[in-house]
């Protein structure tokens, strides 16, 4: 799958998916926990009509491209 995968929500939300087997969105959690929204082991949440958390979302998706790399 992909490494990263953006898509809109019925909800009119934008939920941002990462692949769940690799931990990252845990590790997005302990670094970011009041900056941005979760759901389960594979999603954030990314409300449109709030402020966009463009530094934290950046880092993550970093850490996403990254990930495969940082584990050699």
């Amino acid at each position: 799958g992909s490494s990263v995968r953006i898509a809109p929500r019925k909800d009119g939300k934008v939920s941002m998916n990462f692949i769940c087997h690799t931990g990252l969105v845990e590790k997005f959690r302990e670094l970011y926990p009041d900056a941005l929204v979760f759901e389960g082991n594979r999603t954030i949440i990314i409300n449109p009509e709030a402020p966009l958390p463009e530094p934290e979302l950046r880092h993550c998706v970093g850490m996403a491209l990254t990930y495969h790399r940082s584990k050699r």
